[in-house]
């Protein structure tokens, strides 16, 4: 999530761990996970003199609390698709908005909306094959990224916030740190990944992916860095 500060106050990215409010909060090892990743996204984030405030609560005060300590006049995310986090959403949007505050949500993830891709009756699919040849019907929808910057413009005070090591995302028990020597996190590394597969696997897929002794499919070299 990102917030726009006006009259030219650089942006300030934040995270907030609202696990807790959920019926059932994340598993250990995801959690182990979320925490090296944020930790990834915060040095990268240093690295070009910004930073990634952290929270660990319900969305909505939290958001309040931010626009009334820094003046903000725009707030952005990413979609989450779980009914809760849309239900979420949806409620933090007409909040804002009665704030007249700009705020705008955007698809991170997927080839196409959920709501783009149904039956002509406007029902899910529930059958793979018909669901992929409408999705190969809409096609590839994309614009290319923009180069990423080498500095990002920061607020003239930022505001308090947690630190990733109170948001206690690790296990108690240390079993995790046996895992982690497995894993590479954040977003160079998944990089790294992608081209290893693209350079060295992919021609080679449909004849490979379903030996379970060959590191070759996108899946097992990606989770070299992706759990």
């Amino acid at each position: 999530m990102a917030m726009d500060v006006a009259a030219g106050g650089g942006g300030i990215p934040v995270y907030i761990d609202d696990d807790a409010s959920h019926e059932q909060r994340h598993g250990e090892a995801s959690r182990t996970w979320l925490h090296h990743s944020l930790k990834a996204l915060g040095d990268d984030l240093h690295a070009r003199g910004s930073r990634l405030l952290l929270f660990q609560a319900e969305a909505m005060p939290i958001l309040e609390q931010l626009l009334d300590q820094s003046g903000a006049d725009a707030v952005y995310w990413n979609r989450c698709y779980e009914p809760e986090a849309i239900e979420r959403d949806r409620i933090i949007k007409e909040t804002l908005k009665a704030r007249n505050i700009n705020v705008d949500s955007f698809n991170a993830s997927l080839l196409h909306e959920p709501w783009d891709v149904l039956k002509p009756d406007d029902t899910p699919y529930r059958v793979f094959t018909p669901f992929w040849k409408s999705v190969c019907q809409l096609g590839l929808q994309h614009t290319s990224p923009l180069d990423e910057p080498e500095n990002i413009a920061a607020p003239k005070r930022w505001p308090a916030s947690s630190t990733l090591k109170q948001l206690a995302l690790l296990p108690r028990l240390p079993w995790h740190k046996a895992m982690m020597k497995h894993w590479q996190v954040g977003e160079a590394a998944a990089h790294a990944s992608l081209e290893v597969f693209l350079e060295q696997h992919v021609s080679a897929y449909k004849a490979e992916r379903d030996m379970p002794a060959i590191k070759a499919t996108s899946l097992e070299w990606i989770s070299t860095f992706w759990p």
